[in-house]
């Protein structure tokens, strides 16, 4: 299992719910990694981007954001 290097952030509609590493965010909210894996992949954002304002609950939607891949060498 290779260490985890990338840090992310979880929104809920405009608030951010946590940052961190894809295990702490997990942990902080109760969700597996494999969640979270998915909110971060780019097909589901597509599917979100997608329904927009058609479906009442991708407002309160979670999204996973990459905002540092950790290369700092």
């Amino acid at each position: 299992m290779r260490p985890e290097k990338k840090i992310y952030a979880v929104y809920r509609g405009e608030e951010m719910l946590c940052d961190g590493l894809m295990s702490e965010c997990a942990k902080h909210l109760g969700v597996s990694v494999y969640k979270l894996r998915w909110l971060a992949s780019p097909s589901y954002h597509k599917r979100m981007s997608r329904y927009g304002g058609k479906r009442k609950n991708t407002k309160g939607a979670l999204m996973v954001v990459k905002i540092d891949d950790g290369d700092d060498d």
